[in-house]
C-alpha cells in the first residue's frame, strides 16, 4: 500500500481527534477528565487550548511562561498574547490547518509577557476538539535562556576570530573581483610601513613588484575561475621603496555557487630568503616546503606515532590537525596499506644496522588512507629519516601526495585495454565460430541440395559480408552484408561481375588467388577499396568449394570491414604513447625548473653588476638568453604532461578563434600574412572550455605562420567554421609547403618536429591532440 501523504495524516487526525473527545465529552467522564487534567497541569511545559482565537484552558506553566496566574489567561483573546507578526503568521498558518493544508506544526516566535517583557517560546500546534467544536492543543516551551546562551556563544566566537585577525602576525587581505583590495589587517602596515587606509579600494597590483604583476595576474585570475592555487610567490615594494618576498595562499570566496571575491594570507619571508642564500640547509628545508605545499608533510617517531602533520590534510582528507593526530594507525588508513607500511619500516631499520648505508635515501610507497567522510585516498609517501648529530634515527619526514585521481585515471585505462581484449577476443571467437558453422552448412547443403532458399536463410542475414563465385571467378552470390560494406545499392551490380570488384587491389587480388591455389583457401587482412573508391582494411577468408567428386567447383569467402577497429587501436597506442611521455615529460620538467630558475637568476645577477667587463656581459646575457628558452621549454612540458579536465560552459568557437587573432593580429601583419575569415553566423553555442579551445588555435596558427614565412615570407592563412551534421568544423587552411605524406601518422607524437634544432619541442600538436580529445572531438 501507498505511504499515506502528511496532508492525509493531518486529516486522519483532526477526524480522530473530534470523534474520540467529542464521545468522551458527551458520555461526561468526569473522572477521566481530572485525571488528564492532573497530568496536563503537572506538566513541566506550558500548554493551553485555544477555541474561536480565545484561550479556554491553561496548565499554571503556560500562564507562568507569559507572566500570568492561570485564571487570568482563560478567557483572555489570543491576540493579546501574541506580537502583531507573530499574530498574523499564527492566524494565516491556523486557517490553512482548518482548510486541511500543511502548515508548520512546530516553530519560534516572540512573545510580550504580561510586564511588559519579552521571551521567545517554541509553540507546537496540533488541532483538536474540544466540547464537539474544532480547536487548537498548543504546547508552549519557553527557550529565552537557551537562546541567550547561543547568542553569547556566537558574540565570544566573533570576538575570537577577530583578536585572531588582528594579531595574526601574517597579512590577512580580500580582493573584490575586480581586484580591488577590500580589508587588510594590521600586519600588514607592520610589514610594509604603509597604513591600510593608503590601498583600501585600490589595484593590489599597485604594490606589487613590477616583475611579478604578470605572475600575481594570473595567480588572481586562476581564483576568480574557482581554483586554489599552490602557495606562490610575490614581491612588493615597502612604503621606504624596500623589496619584501611574501608567500600567499589564496582560496576564492564563494557565494551561491559564484565566486564574489579572493581572500588570503601573505607571509614575510624576506629575511629567510636572505638566510636561504646563505645556508644550504635551511635551502632545502625550505624548497621541500614550497614544492610540496599542496602535500601534507608529516613527522613520525620510532615508535610510529605522529607527533607533526601540516594543517593542509584537512584539505586533503577533511579531518583538523587535532582530528588527523588523535587517530591511530589502523584508523588512518587500510589494513594492507597498515601491513605494507610496517614491512617498509622493518627493511628500513634492518638497513640501518649494515655498516655501509645510505643516510639521505627515501622510500617511496603508495598507501590506502581513510578519509572523514569514509571515504579511500590514495596517496603516494616520500619518507626519509630525521637524524641527530651522530647520524642515528630519530623519526621520520614524509610528505603525503593524493594520487587519486591518477590511479583512477590508470585503473579506468587499464579497465579500457581489458574490455577492447576481451571485444576483441570475443569477436575473434565469433569469426572464427561462423566462419566454421559456414563450411559445415556449404558441405551440408551441397550434400543435400543446391538451394537458394538455404543460401537465404543461412547466408543472407548473416552479420559478415559473404561472397560466393563459380570456378571462373564471376560472383554468383552476395549477401546484404557484403553489399553495405562494398557500398552499393542492389545485388545486379555485383551479380556476374569478377570476384576482384570486391578486393579492388591488384595486388590483393594476385594474394588471394595464390593462396587459394596453393592450399585451398586464404585467411588474412587486406587493402580494399569499396565502391565509390575509398579504401577500407577487411578480414577475409576465402575457401574452394568441392563437390563429392572433389573437383573444385566455387570459392566463397567471407570478411568484415575493421576500418573502424584499427583506428581505435592506433588511437590507443597514441594515447598510451602520450601517457608514458607525459609522465616523463613531467619528470623531466619537473627536475629542469629549479636548476634552470637559478642559472637565469643568477645570470641577470652578475648581468647587472656595473664593473662586469662587457665581452663577459655579453656570454652571461646568452646564458641568461639560453635558460629562459630552456625555462619556456620546461613550461611546454608542464603543459603536456598536466592536462586539466576542462572547465566547461557554453562558448562561441566564432569568437573564440576571433580573440586569438586579435592575440595575434600585429605579429601576422609584421610578417605578410593574410588572414581570410570564412565563420559560419548561424554556428550554434558548444560547452567548451574557451581557454583551452584558445590555446589549440594559438599553437595551429603558429605552426601555419612558421610554415608560410619560412617557405617564402608571406602568406595566405583561411580560418574557416561550419557546422557539419551533429558537430562543429573549424578547418585551418594555409598555403604554406604542406606536410610531408611520410609525417602525417606521426605529427602528434611528442617530441616529433620538422623544424630545425632549438626552434621546436615537438609539443604543440601533441598538446592539441590532448585537449581536443578532452573534449570528445577530433583532430
Amino acid at each position: 500500500m501507498a505511504k499515506k501523504s502528511d496532508r492525509e495524516r493531518d486529516k486522519t487526525r483532526l477526524t480522530t481527534g473530534y470523534s474520540e473527545e467529542q464521545k468522551l465529552f458527551e458520555k461526561g467522564l468526569p473522572a477521566l477528565e481530572r485525571k488528564y487534567k492532573r497530568l496536563v497541569e503537572g506538566l513541566n511545559e506550558g500548554y493551553f487550548l485555544v477555541q474561536d482565537l480565545k484561550v479556554v484552558f491553561a496548565n499554571p506553566r503556560s500562564a507562568e511562561i507569559f507572566g500570568y496566574r492561570a485564571e487570568e489567561v482563560i478567557g483572555k483573546p489570543v491576540q493579546e498574547l501574541l506580537v502583531n507578526g507573530a499574530m498574523e503568521q499564527t492566524s494565516k498558518w491556523h486557517k490553512m490547518r482548518l482548510r486541511g493544508e500543511d502548515a508548520p506544526t512546530q516553530y519560534e516566535v516572540t512573545l510580550p509577557r504580561k510586564d511588559g517583557t519579552r521571551c521567545k517560546v517554541e509553540f507546537g500546534v496540533r488541532l483538536t476538539s474540544y466540547s464537539s467544536k474544532p480547536a487548537v492543543s498548543v504546547i508552549v516551551r519557553d527557550i529565552t535562556e537557551r537562546k541567550h546562551v547561543i547568542e553569547k556563544a556566537l558574540r565570544e566566537s566573533e570576538e575570537r576570530y577577530r583578536d585572531l585577525v588582528e594579531g595574526s602576525p601574517d597579512v590577512i587581505w580580500s580582493l573584490s573581483t575586480d581586484g580591488m583590495l577590500t580589508s587588510l589587517n594590521p600586519a600588514f602596515e607592520k610589514i610594509t610601513g604603509w597604513t591600510c587606509a593608503d590601498w583600501l579600494g585600490k589595484p593590489f597590483t599597485g604594490i606589487v613588484h613590477p616583475d611579478d604583476i604578470q605572475t600575481a595576474t594570473e595567480r588572481f585570475q586562476q581564483v576568480l575561475h574557482g581554483e586554489t592555487p599552490p602557495a606562490f610567490e610575490l614581491r612588493f615594494i615597502s612604503k621606504s621603496g624596500d623589496e619584501l618576498i611574501g608567500e600567499l595562499i589564496a582560496t576564492p570566496q564563494i557565494k551561491n555557487d559564484q565566486v564574489v571575491g579572493v581572500f588570503g594570507f601573505a607571509r614575510d619571508i624576506t629575511e629567510y630568503r636572505q638566510a636561504e642564500r646563505a645556508l644550504r640547509e635551511s635551502e632545502a628545508r625550505y624548497r621541500l616546503l614550497a614544492e610540496n605545499i599542496t602535500d601534507v608533510i608529516f613527522i613520525i617517531d620510532m615508535n610510529m606515532q605522529l607527533t607533526y602533520i601540516s594543517p593542509s590534510v584537512t584539505q586533503q582528507r577533511g579531518f583538523s590537525v587535532e582530528e588527523a593526530m588523535a587517530l591511530k594507525p589502523e584508523e588512518a588508513m587500510t589494513a594492507t596499506s597498515l601491513e605494507a607500511t610496517t614491512k617498509a619500516f622493518e627493511e628500513e631499520m634492518a638497513i640501518e644496522k649494515m655498516e655501509q648505508k645510505d643516510l639521505s635515501r627515501t622510500r617511496l610507497m603508495q598507501v590506502e588512507l581513510y578519509c572523514k567522510d569514509s571515504s579511500i585516498m590514495w596517496a603516494e609517501w616520500k619518507m626519509s629519516f630525521l637524524r641527530d648529530e651522530d647520524g642515528n634515527p630519530v623519526g621520520i619526514l614524509g610528505i603525503s601526495r593524493d594520487i587519486t585521481g591518477r590511479k583512477q585515471v590508470e585503473e579506468a585505462l587499464q579497465k579500457a585495454h581489458d574490455e577492447l581484449d576481451l571485444r576483441v577476443e570475443e569477436r575473434a571467437a565469433e569469426l572464427l565460430q561462423a566462419n566454421e558453422q559456414l563450411r559445415q552448412e556449404i558441405a551440408e547443403r551441397k550434400r543435400v541440395e543446391e538451394d537458394l532458399r538455404i543460401k537465404e536463410n543461412a547466408i543472407e542475414n548473416s552479420i559478415n559480408a559473404i561472397a560466393i563465385s563459380d570456378i571462373d571467378g564471376n560472383i554468383t552470390y552476395v549477401n546484404q552484408a557484403g553489399l553495405r560494406v562494398w557500398g552499393g545499392e542492389c545485388k545486379e551490380e555485383l551479380i556476374g561481375k569478377p570476384y576482384w570488384e570486391l578486393l579492388g587491389q591488384d595486388d590483393a587480388v594476385r594474394e588471394v588467388a595464390k593462396g587459394m591455389k596453393e592450399s585451398g583457401c586464404w585467411e588474412g587482412e587486406l587493402i580494399s577499396r569499396r565502391k565509390d573508391g575509398t579504401e577500407m582494411q577487411i578480414q577475409l577468408l576465402s575457401s574452394v568449394v568441392k563437390d563429392a567428386q572433389g573437383n573444385p567447383v566455387q570459392t566463397i569467402s567471407s570478411f568484415v570491414d575493421v576500418t573502424e577497429r584499427k583506428k581505435i587501436e592506433e588511437q590507443l597506442q597514441l594515447a598510451g604513447r602520450l601517457a608514458a611521455v607525459g609522465e616523463l615529460a613531467a619528470g623531466v620538467a619537473h627536475e629542469l625548473s629549479n636548476p634552470l630558475a637559478a642559472v637565469q637568476g643568477f645570470a641577470q645577477l652578475l648581468a647587472s653588476k656595473k664593473d662586469l667587463d662587457e665581452s663577459i656581459r655579453g656570454d652571461v646575457e646568452t646564458i641568461h638568453r639560453e635558460a629562459q628558452r630552456a625555462s619556456r621549454i620546461t613550461s611546454n612540458l608542464l603543459s603536456f604532461a598536466r592536462r586539466h579536465k576542462p572547465e566547461k560552459s557554453l562558448v562561441s568557437i566564432n569568437e573564440a578563434i576571433e580573440k586569438t587573432l586579435e592575440l595575434n593580429e600585429y605579429r601576422m601583419r609584421v610578417n605578410n600574412i593574410e588572414v581570410q575569415r570564412d565563420f559560419d553566423p548561424n554556428l550554434p553555442m558548444t560547452m567548451a572550455d574557451f581557454y583551452q579551445m584558445q590555446e589549440v588555435f594559438v599553437n595551429l596558427l603558429t605552426n601555419a605562420e612558421q610554415a608560410m614565412t619560412e617557405a617564402h615570407g608571406r602568406g595566405k592563412l583561411i580560418v574557416r567554421t561550419q557546422k557539419s551534421g551533429g558537430v562543429i568544423r573549424t578547418t585551418f587552411v594555409d598555403d604554406g609547403p604542406g606536410i610531408a605524406e611520410e609525417d602525417l601518422k606521426r605529427v602528434f607524437d611528442p617530441f616529433f618536429t620538422t623544424k630545425e634544432a632549438g626552434k621546436g619541442t615537438g609539443l604543440g600538436l601533441s598538446i592539441c591532440y590532448g585537449l581536443v580529445e578532452s573534449h570528445g572531438g577530433h583532430i
